[in-house]
C-alpha cells in the first residue's frame, strides 16, 4: 500500500512540477512583453520628482537602510544636522558615499526613483541608479525591463522546482507557489 502511495505522490509531484513551471515561465514572459520598451534612454531627465527613505521605513521593510540606498541617485543636497554638505544631489550612492551616510546617522534621504523618471519611453541614468552586477551607472541603451523581468520571473520558477524535493511525501507547510498567483493577478 505505502510503495501505492508513494508512487501516486511522487507522479503528482511530477504533474504539478510540470503545470507550475509552465505558468512561471508564462508569467515570465508576459512580465517581458510588458516590460521590453524600458530602455536606458537618456542620461538626466531633469526631474525634482523623488521618493523618500528612511531609516523607520527599512525596518518596516525588515530591510537594512544601507542597502534601501546603496546603488541610488541622491535627489537632494544632503546635511547632517549641523547644516554640513555630506553629499550633493546627483551623486551615485557607492561604497564610499554610504558609509558617509551611514557614519552622519541620516535618518531619511530623498532619491530618484525610475517611478519618478520624466524619461518618455524609458528611464534615464540618473532614476534608475546603479546596475548592481558591474557597480557602475548603468549604460545608457541598457535594456533594463527585461533585466527586472527575469528578476523577478526566475525566483518564481525556482520556488516551483522545490516541489522537486518533496516527490511522494505530504504537504507540510503549504504550497510555495501560491505567490506566482499573486503576481499574476498585479
Amino acid at each position: 500500500m505505502e510503495y501505492f502511495i508513494s508512487a501516486h505522490g511522487a507522479r503528482k509531484g511530477k504533474a504539478d512540477t510540470a503545470l507550475r513551471t509552465a505558468e512561471s515561465g508564462y508569467m515570465t514572459r508576459r512580465l517581458v512583453d510588458a516590460t521590453q520598451e524600458v530602455i536606458v534612454r537618456e542620461e538626466d531627465c531633469q526631474t525634482d520628482a523623488s521618493i523618500i527613505i528612511s531609516q523607520d521605513e527599512a525596518k518596516t521593510r525588515g530591510e537594512g537602510f544601507d542597502e534601501l540606498i546603496f546603488g541610488r541617485t541622491v535627489a537632494r543636497d544632503l546635511t547632517d544636522n549641523h547644516g554640513t554638505l555630506i553629499v550633493k544631489a546627483n551623486t551615485l550612492i557607492n561604497k564610499e558615499i554610504l558609509n558617509l551616510i551611514i557614519d552622519s546617522e541620516i535618518e531619511y534621504l530623498y532619491v530618484r526613483s525610475p517611478l519618478t523618471c520624466h524619461t518618455v519611453s524609458g528611464v534615464c541614468q540618473k532614476c534608475f541608479g546603479m546596475d548592481l552586477s558591474t557597480r557602475q551607472e548603468v549604460e545608457i541603451g541598457n535594456p533594463i525591463g527585461v533585466i527586472s523581468s527575469q528578476s523577478i520571473g526566475e525566483p518564481g520558477t525556482q520556488l516551483t522546482m522545490r516541489t522537486f524535493h518533496s516527490g511522494g511525501v505530504a504537504e507540510a507547510k503549504g504550497d510555495m507557489t501560491q505567490g506566482i498567483k499573486r503576481v499574476e493577478e498585479l
